[in-house]
């Protein structure tokens, strides 16, 4: 018998349903929902795991942050869809896991921001490495550019 992860979100929270409402929208449907949904207890916002169970099969996990989960649905559910770019990448790269904000997420983050309105990854005049500082937390970083300017 296995034991439950005590981190594990249960199949009614509300997460699911974004998982799947998110999937429809950016991702055509086309991502399995992973094996389970975890809620962190530590600062980190987020993060997906892939590991290769003895089958062969991978075992994706999406980590979101626990306190955006009970006090800040936003912030959780932009945390949840920038996890699934990371899984949508992985699952093209036949499960490699690849944690990487580099070329390809840029380009899938800057595909899916467009259809939410918001500016891009790569902003004129930054380097490479503050790109990769903005794609870490994308789209959060992008979401607030837009409510400063709307603000304005």
């Amino acid at each position: 018998m296995t034991k439950k992860n005590p981190n594990a979100l249960a199949p009614d929270h509300w997460i699911w349903s974004k998982f799947d409402e998110l999937n429809a929208q950016h991702f055509r449907g086309q991502l399995e929902p992973p094996q389970e949904i975890l809620r962190l207890q530590s600062t980190t916002w987020a993060a997906l795991t892939v590991n290769t169970m003895a089958n062969g099969t991978p075992c994706r996990l999406i980590w979101l942050d626990g306190e955006a989960l009970d006090t800040d649905p936003s912030v959780a559910a932009d945390s949840l869809l920038h996890e699934m770019v990371h899984y949508e990448l992985a699952a093209q790269a036949n499960g490699d896991g690849d944690q990487t904000h580099g070329t390809r997420f840029v380009v899938r983050a800057d595909e899916i921001g467009r259809s939410l309105g918001l500016p891009s990854c790569c902003l004129p005049g930054f380097t490479a490495e503050q790109h990769l500082q903005i794609a870490r937390i994308w789209p959060k970083v992008q979401r607030q550019a837009v409510q400063i300017t709307s603000a304005k």
